[in-house]
């Protein structure tokens, strides 16, 4: 690889290193986020709930009881 392909791939992954949560809204669109707090705020699912969901796999699929959509989230690292 050259430099400037190493370059990259330590940018892309110092990236995904600090946003480490990807989030799929009802709308298929994604985002990605630094925290669960993040998350919760944005989504209105408790950080609990979420980390309980996450501890068995590194994604799980949570439904907000307030707005009544269902999001998908994957820990990425």
């Amino acid at each position: 690889m050259n430099n400037m392909s190493d370059m990259n791939y330590t940018n892309i992954y110092e990236y995904v290193k600090k946003n480490n949560y990807l989030l799929v809204y009802p709308d298929e669109s994604i985002k990605l986020y630094k925290s669960l707090r993040e998350i919760e705020t944005d989504i209105l699912v408790s950080t609990s709930s979420i980390s309980r969901a996450l501890k068995e796999d590194d994604y799980c699929i949570v439904k907000s009881s307030t707005t009544n959509f269902t999001f998908f989230i994957k820990k990425l690292l």
